[in-house]
């Protein structure tokens, strides 16, 4: 059953629907323009999107042109990647914090933008190449600094894990 036909609102590229019975997340790629291949940056980025939203499944569905199921160590790859793309630090509050260039989400969405491969480097550069205004500036570079290096860590595990899952002849 293709839970994507129930709903036109679930035919959006991306859409993704956990099913909990089977463990199975199921992303739809219908109107996407190309085929599901989650080794294309597009296609990964889509895919951790959707693990983001919808919490790590043991199996990914992409339902499209021609479907594509991921499991075992792959998915649990894309899973971590997954994790990795959402690290969460809280922005201070008020308006000079948010316009402010070394903010936590200006800063992470510079490491972000080359998702699956993130800058991490750049964005720690750019994080640092002001000193900050007052104390409250230091506590919130300390807590993003933190926040990437934990990232680019498990990014490092992850690597690890998928150079012996090609090593080893594991796949899709």
């Amino acid at each position: 059953m293709n839970p994507f036909r129930k709903n036109k609102r679930n035919t959006v590229p991306g859409t993704a629907q956990m099913n909990r019975e089977s463990g199975s997340l199921i992303i739809s790629c219908s109107g996407c323009g190309q085929l599901p291949d989650p080794s294309t940056p597009a296609c990964a980025r889509c895919i951790c999107e959707a693990i983001a939203s919808e919490g790590p499944a043991e199996r990914i569905r992409l339902s499209g042109t021609r479907d594509t199921e991921i499991s075992g160590n792959a998915a649990q790859i894309l899973c971590g990647l997954a994790t990795l793309s959402i690290p969460v630090v809280n922005d201070m509050q008020g308006r000079r914090c948010s316009n402010c260039s070394r903010s936590p989400s200006n800063i992470l969405e510079t490491a972000w933008a080359d998702f699956p491969e993130p800058s991490i480097a750049p964005a720690m550069s750019r994080l640092y190449s002001d000193a900050g205004d007052g104390p409250e500036c230091t506590v919130c570079m300390q807590k993003t600094y933190a926040a990437l290096k934990k990232a680019e860590e498990d990014l490092a595990d992850i690597r690890s894990r998928a150079s012996a899952m090609a090593r080893n002849g594991g796949g899709y």
